[in-house]
């Protein structure tokens, strides 16, 4: 809302005079950074890999390379920005502006831009499975948050619930339930004031929606600006921002109560940070530390209101496995290399015939943990008996003689274990 963009300017002020205006960006081992497009304003990714961006002056089209294609809309005057949704089948764009309180449908992907209603302070917006939308918004000003739907086509709205404390962002899970982070009247908000609530389904379409009747999933996080939730597995995401002094924000994986919440991704003090609508992966892997870069990815943005803004994908990053040495030629001492696993894990190796692998990689379920990915058919691999520790690097090798025969016979991977014995997944597949 209009009021939390200009307190968090003011806080910026004062705090760029004991911060420095370098923002570094740190994924969190087992995750990896890729490039994402850094023009400021809100983010929403399609599809294609183009996405859209809404400053509050314009609304842009640009291509995956951040070339812009097309300007959709341009507001004259500026204003803040509010809610920005793109619908799942991306045949239209729901956005808000805080200024004025008025919202908005933009049909992809020409127009015409069409007024639906107003809704003051508008912050977040989210849709559910069943094309239900809910705003988040402090229609009555700050201090008292109201959830409200909205039809997207005629923009009737309905409230069906109120949070105290100034606007929190809002998501829906694959199942329909309604997440959202409470906010706190102080700014910058105490270490440990935010909490993350859930309604069901079934509450949702009923309405009523308070503190009182929600599930309090986790509690005492240092701050809470967006969420993104996965679809495949329904993990939550919280950006953790908060300009308290020396203090860094960061992105979560929302763990229940009673369970710490693992960083994603860190930057440093004074990084306003916010994670973009989570961006599904390909193939069977899990979006979870040391897992395919494929399994999906997460836009992260941070502006610390002193002239420095940027955004970065946050995707997994597997462990790598090769084989090096002379033996990789012909006859010699081959080294079976991992790098990039958990630090002071542990790795069962896995050998098997080329002849056995199967054209694509499989995932083979583990309780409580992501899946195990091969390409080798079970029936042939062969386990070398014992753990072979990794070093605080996450790197290890084993060394072998090759008498010659193997060169184009064998591959090789690692089933990786992190330092509490708790399976991550497996590296990429080596061949001799």
């Amino acid at each position: 809302m209009q009021t939390r963009r200009f307190l968090l300017a003011l806080w910026a002020a004062v705090s760029a005079l004991a911060l420095p205006n370098a923002l570094a960006q740190t994924p969190a081992p087992g995750y990896e950074t890729a490039s994402a497009p850094a023009l400021g304003g809100l983010i929403r990714a399609l599809s294609n890999g183009d996405f859209l961006r809404f400053d509050g002056a314009r609304l842009e089209r640009y291509d995956a390379n951040s070339v812009l294609l097309a300007l959709l809309h341009q507001f004259d005057p500026q204003v803040y920005t509010g809610a920005f949704l793109v619908a799942p089948d991306e045949s239209y764009v729901l956005l808000g502006e805080s200024t004025n309180g008025e919202f908005y449908r933009y049909d992809l992907p020409s127009g015409p831009l069409v007024y639906l209603t107003n809704i003051p302070f508008n912050y977040d917006a989210a849709i559910a499975p069943n094309g239900a939308i809910v705003v988040s918004a402090a229609t009555l000003g700050w201090g008292q948050n109201q959830l409200v739907r909205i039809d997207p086509k005629t923009g009737s709205t309905t409230e069906i619930g109120s949070v105290p404390g100034p606007s929190g962002p809002v998501a829906f899970d694959s199942r329909g339930w309604l997440w959202y982070a409470t906010q706190s009247n102080t700014f910058p908000s105490p270490l440990g004031a935010v909490d993350l609530l859930v309604w069901l389904d079934n509450q949702v379409a009923v309405g009523g929606l308070s503190e009182s009747n929600a599930l309090v999933y986790a509690v005492g996080f240092d701050g809470g600006s967006s969420l993104a939730i996965d679809p495949r597995t329904d993990s939550v995401f919280l950006a953790e921002a908060n300009f308290s002094l020396g203090y860094p924000s960061r992105i979560r994986r929302v763990t229940q109560v009673g369970f710490t919440s693992p960083t994603v991704f860190t930057a440093p003090a004074g990084a306003w940070l916010t994670v973009a609508p989570f961006r599904a992966g390909s193939g069977p892997g899990e979006f979870a530390p040391f897992q395919p870069a494929a399994s999906g990815s997460i836009q992260v943005e941070w502006n610390d209101f002193a002239g420095t803004t940027g955004a970065t994908f946050v995707r997994p990053k597997r462990p790598l496995a090769q084989f090096a040495g002379p033996g990789t030629a012909g006859a010699g001492e081959v080294d079976f290399e991992i790098a990039q696993a958990p630090a002071l894990g542990s790795a069962i190796l896995l050998f098997a015939p080329t002849t056995s692998l199967l054209g694509a990689e499989y995932a083979f379920p583990v309780a409580f943990a992501p899946p195990v990915l091969t390409e080798i058919a079970p029936f042939a691999i062969t386990v070398l008996p014992g753990l072979l520790p990794l070093d605080l690097d996450g790197s290890a090798s084993l060394g072998f003689y090759n008498p010659g025969n193997l060169n184009g016979w064998l591959v090789g991977q690692a089933l990786l274990l992190d330092a509490n014995q708790q399976v991550v997944g497996t590296s990429t597949l080596a061949s001799l």
